[in-house]
């Protein structure tokens, strides 16, 4: 009777693959550290790991994002974590948190061409904002996003944007990238308010 109890479970475990299930944990943060051989470490905003916790991870086998000092990253990461200071795990995947001022400052794209766009920036503030330097990323296998150039390209053009207004632009990026082939592409813009001194991103998805 046991063998066959025995034999039942594991039939019943392999049918609804509970054994061979992985589930993965993610936690939000800050990056407070980044060096040069691609070891990051980020103070936890939330999620899987305790808020305030210093955490660190290689980025070395990880799509490079652009993500600096500074930034709002989500981290994907099997739940092992080492107890050490900082604690560490091992990153399956990290994606920048695109700021937004609590919904308030927006970006839309349209009217859009393998040569270019326009976009409409939107302030729901009572100050002011600057847009400026703008990149394209393309959506590859798996969803992730990879950059078409690794720099901002910053055109000398700024746009900026009183409280309660907004502003259209016309995009073209044929300097900066050339035509774009068919794909899903985002728009990645820096934006700053006035008398502040580290720029946000906002993103806007498009398809050509």
């Amino acid at each position: 009777m046991k063998k066959l109890y025995t034999a039942a479970l594991a039939l019943l475990l392999s049918l609804y693959g509970c054994s061979a299930q992985t589930e993965m944990s993610e936690f939000k943060g800050v990056i407070t550290e980044k060096s040069d051989s691609g070891l990051v470490t980020v103070e936890s905003t939330g999620g899987d790991i305790e808020k305030g916790s210093l955490v660190s991870f290689s980025t070395a086998n990880l799509a490079d994002n652009g993500a600096k000092v500074g930034d709002t990253v989500v981290v994907a990461f099997d739940g092992e974590i080492a107890e050490t200071y900082p604690l560490q795990i091992t990153a399956s995947g990290w994606d920048l948190v695109f700021q937004s001022e609590d919904g308030a400052v927006a970006m839309s794209v349209y009217s859009v061409t393998p040569e270019g766009c326009k976009v409409t920036f939107t302030n729901g503030r009572d100050v002011s904002y600057s847009f400026f330097g703008y990149r394209i990323e393309k959506k590859i296998a798996g969803g992730s996003w990879e950059p078409i150039n690794d720099e901002y390209y910053e055109d000398e053009s700024s746009w900026k944007v009183g409280p309660g207004c907004s502003t259209e632009i016309k995009l073209n990026w044929k300097d900066y990238c050339g035509a774009l082939p068919k794909g899903k592409y985002r728009l990645v813009y820096q934006y700053l308010c006035d008398g502040k001194d580290k720029a946000l991103l906002l993103s806007s998805e498009f398809t050509v």
